[in-house]
């Protein structure tokens, strides 16, 4: 069972969570306002195609050449590049789609620091709360905690200001969007696809955007989160050994993290997780005994169905042969953007190409032998039935 220590950082984490899937949702809100706007006048140029076509008129029919070859019949629908971007429609759209995610993407660097407030505000409740947890009710250790000053906050907040990293990577959702949308429909013609398969494709892109924002916004909230924690535990390192790794532990955490949960590691070490990530971290009493259990023990207490799930095969059947140990998962990348980060390695950069090949082709062999033997007992079972229904059936 967890600790209670563990309980209150993973309902501090759950109530972190909440808080940030509440600004998600305002994106979310806002995204689809913004397609909306969009939709609108690529239907208008769905609609100059349409009425081109039914004209006959069909201008710089585009028709292509294979190399040494016949020019290829194209279906009088297909138009080229030329034409489409002649029309004054089109550059309108590309326009617009460059100005609204331009505004989109201001309203999701100002949510996430609007989140990054929040997140640091409670991280310096949560932090003291847990504290005064570990503490176990010692009076005389509580009056020695020590709270961070509040222009000491101030400095996890604002990191989507002018100039930052995170603001970067939210000013470049417009251009890129835009390029995006442009290349989709010079292929979509070249390619000979409708006006209606070309609009799906341009939504698709288009919602990476979203899906970008969302990301930086989650990862970047609960940065500032676990950050101003770790500092309110450094400003307590009289009376702290460290700070312990807590997953959630469960089917949807990563190997990475898997394998951190439960890791020590000193308060002057920042919590490098990966985008997304979902981890918090617990405060360690100096002569305190570890109350998180390692991420290796609470996995092997798994389904072995789940834990091949989450590892994927091949790197399973490895670490059950002994081939990799549990920690041998985790991989460090330095991004010249955002510094440190843990992630999952694949068993080719644990093992090398010709061992994880070995365990690959195992593994496949394993499976479809698996298969096999469902199939077998499937129609076992599906005799079996017929047989006791018609023996049912005799008078």
């Amino acid at each position: 069972m967890p600790s209670e220590l563990e309980n209150a950082a993973l309902r501090f984490r759950a109530s972190l969570l909440a808080q940030e899937r509440a600004a998600a949702g305002e994106m979310v809100r806002a995204y689809a306002e913004s397609w909306r706007r969009i939709s609108a006048e690529l239907a208008q140029i769905e609609a100059q195609i349409a009425a081109a076509t039914a004209a006959g008129m069909a201008p710089d029919v585009f028709q292509p050449r294979l190399p040494g070859g016949p020019v290829i019949d194209r279906s009088p629908n297909t138009f080229s590049p030329s034409w489409l971007y002649r029309r004054s429609r089109l550059q309108a759209l590309l326009r617009q789609v460059e100005e609204e995610l331009r505004r989109f993407a201001e309203l999701a660097a100002e949510l996430t620091e609007a989140g990054q407030r929040l997140a640091v505000e409670a991280a310096q409740a949560n932090a003291m709360a847990l504290l005064e947890e570990a503490a176990g009710g010692d009076n005389l250790l509580l009056s020695t905690f020590r709270r961070l000053p509040k222009s000491a906050l101030e400095s996890f907040i604002g990191f989507s200001s002018n100039g930052s990293p995170l603001r970067a990577l939210f000013d470049s959702l417009g251009a890129e969007a835009s390029q995006g949308v442009q290349e989709l429909l010079r292929s979509g013609i070249l390619m000979g696809k409708g006006p209606r398969e070309t609009a799906r494709l341009m939504r698709r892109q288009y919602g990476m955007s979203l899906s970008r924002a969302l990301t930086i916004a989650r990862t970047e909230q609960l940065r500032a989160y676990r950050e101003a924690s770790r500092q309110v535990f450094e400003a307590n390192d009289d009376v702290l050994a460290g700070w312990q790794w807590l997953s959630g532990a469960n089917a949807r955490t990563c190997p990475s993290c898997w394998a951190m949960h439960g890791t020590l590691h000193p308060v002057s070490e920042s919590m490098d997780s990966h985008p997304n990530c979902r981890c918090t971290q617990i405060p360690v009493l100096k002569e305190m005994p570890l109350l998180v259990k390692p991420g290796e023990e609470l996995f092997r207490a798994l389904p072995e169905s789940t834990q091949r799930r989450i590892l994927g095969r091949s790197t399973w059947a490895a670490w059950q042969d002994g081939a990799m140990s549990f920690g041998d998962i985790v991989g460090v990348k330095n991004d010249p953007r955002w510094g440190r980060t843990h992630y999952a390695k694949s068993l080719r950069e644990i093992l090398g190409a010709e061992a994880a090949q070995r365990y690959t082709d195992m593994t496949a062999v394993a499976a479809m032998n698996d298969r096999a033997k469902v199939r077998e007992e499937a129609a076992r079972a599906k005799k079996e039935a017929k047989a006791v229904a018609k023996e049912a059936k005799t008078p």
